[in-house]
């Protein structure tokens, strides 16, 4: 008899970023949020956290994450003083301080929602490459 290893909240949060990070590249065509870098493909970028994924409020919220080229997320500590200007512009003048105060809330998912939120992002995910 083999053993199945049980699915944690930890195995899920991980699968969500990928699932979360492939929509959002793909969604906005591989091209940088911050310098407007384009890749080949959107496989060649990254996906930028404004708010860093170590806060739960904010991790999987899609208006904290942008597609974003290697240098910009990396190596630019995610160029925040462009990132800014930028969240501002397409989501209005509030909105810095909604992901702040969403980042400090303490925010814990269970193990249904998880499972919940992957389904939706791979049918976004599934819409996003029949367009």
């Amino acid at each position: 008899m083999t053993k199945t290893k049980e699915v944690t909240v930890n195995d899920l949060e991980k699968k969500l970023d990928r699932v979360v990070s492939e929509y959002v590249r793909r969604k906005e065509k591989g091209i940088c949020y911050t310098c407007g870098n384009v890749k080949p493909s959107w496989k060649y970028q990254e996906a930028g956290h404004y708010k860093g994924r170590i806060s739960m409020g904010t991790r999987f919220d899609e208006r904290n994450i942008h597609c974003q080229c290697r240098i910009c997320n990396q190596w630019m500590g995610g160029n925040k003083e462009v990132y800014k200007v930028k969240l501002v512009e397409q989501y209005g003048p509030g909105i810095i301080e909604e992901l702040d105060r969403k980042s400090s809330q303490i925010k814990v998912f269970d193990i249904g929602e998880l499972q919940d939120l992957i389904k939706e992002y791979k049918m976004k995910i599934k819409k996003v490459k029949s367009n």
